[in-house]
């Protein structure tokens, strides 16, 4: 069957790992590409099935090209298994404390509910001492220096880093209260997964989900050296160090990925491709409060004068999916007590 004039879409996976979408391209056309750019690799979203798509994947092939799905591709530098989500099942949490029982009591009280809607969920609990010693035999001393230079509020922002950049999990900020399970805010195929900030001033790194040796942490990482060693390199960036870093760094790999997109217009769906990377962005924003108690706001929150209590966490939408809130109703001070100086 001859269909090397007919239209198949590609992602192309370049030698650089950066990549790109070729459209509507025919077969013939996209071999005579794939030559020109020396692309050894056609990475496709799932594994061909259609006679059509194994049709052109033969011609593919024919050619020299490898042809592989984004999941395998991930697998590659994963331990995950096939039919498993990619995202580990590891819940990271950092602290000033070494232990969870030393933390305010409204803290251990809404770890204990995020845990209960995630039975057998593995939790990694690192105080500063733990965070530097993991920083110490893992990275180099550019970081570790960082992490004991920065303000103590600071420092989860780069132990948090460092754990999922190398071991991928979720993370939360103790103080993040939960609607779902923590695995419900990933897909099968998710790689990535956080929250635009209120405003779109960075990203929420409260909630994160990633798998191991993700580019968006690995570039994280690099953002925050330059954060503390070359401070002009991130001088067109606003914000705090955590969100700011981590919107540098999704937005460098989309610019490499993904033809420069910016981040802060996938605003209109949940879950999107850029290059290997499966994206979810859910949104920060204020919670409707007009009228408590409500799904979304309860009195106590309603009349709380901390800040953020009064925002959550939603997937796009006019729906108003709320899966969590950025700060537990129990809080009586901004952090929950848990970073205190």
């Amino acid at each position: 069957q001859d269909c090397s004039e007919r239209p198949y879409p590609f992602h192309l996976q370049l030698a650089s790992h950066s990549s790109a979408m070729i459209s509507g391209s025919t077969i013939g056309r996209l071999r005579r590409l794939v030559v020109l750019a020396h692309v050894a690799t056609v990475l496709v979203e799932s594994l061909p099935s259609t006679t059509e798509e194994l049709c052109a994947t033969a011609l593919l092939q024919q050619s020299g090209l490898s042809v592989v799905s984004r999941r395998a591709l991930i697998l590659q530098t994963t331990d995950a298994p096939a039919n498993q989500p990619l995202i580990p099942r590891q819940l990271v949490l950092t602290a000033k404390h070494d232990t969870l029982e030393e933390m305010p009591l409204a803290v251990q009280s809404n770890l204990n509910r995020t845990l209960a809607l995630s039975p057998g969920l593995k939790v990694r609990w690192l105080g500063d001492r733990a965070c530097q010693l993991y920083i110490r035999d893992h990275f180099g001393e550019d970081l570790l220096r960082a992490f004991n230079a920065t303000e103590k509020q600071y420092r989860g922002d780069i132990c948090r880093a460092c754990v999922l950049a190398r071991e991928g999990g979720f993370y939360l900020d103790l103080d993040v209260q939960l609607t779902v399970p923590v695995e419900q805010l990933v897909g099968h195929d998710t790689t990535f997964a956080t929250a635009m900030a209120d405003g779109k001033i960075g990203l929420l790194n409260a909630v994160m989900a990633t798998t191991p040796q993700n580019p968006i942490l690995l570039q994280t990482l690099s953002c925050i050296r330059d954060w503390f060693g070359r401070r002009e390199m991130m001088h067109d960036v606003p914000g705090q160090l955590g969100p700011a870093t981590l919107g540098k760094a999704l937005q460098v790999v989309m610019d490499s990925e993904c033809q420069g997109e910016q981040w802060q217009h996938k605003d209109t769906m949940l879950e999107w491709h850029c290059g290997s990377q499966v994206v979810r962005l859910y949104q920060e924003k204020g919670i409707d409060c007009q009228s408590p108690p409500t799904k979304e706001c309860s009195v106590q929150r309603a009349t709380s004068k901390v800040y953020g209590l009064t925002f959550g966490i939603f997937a796009p939408g006019a729906e108003r999916q709320l899966v969590g809130w950025p700060r537990t109703a129990d809080c009586t001070e901004q952090g929950c007590g848990g970073r205190k100086l």
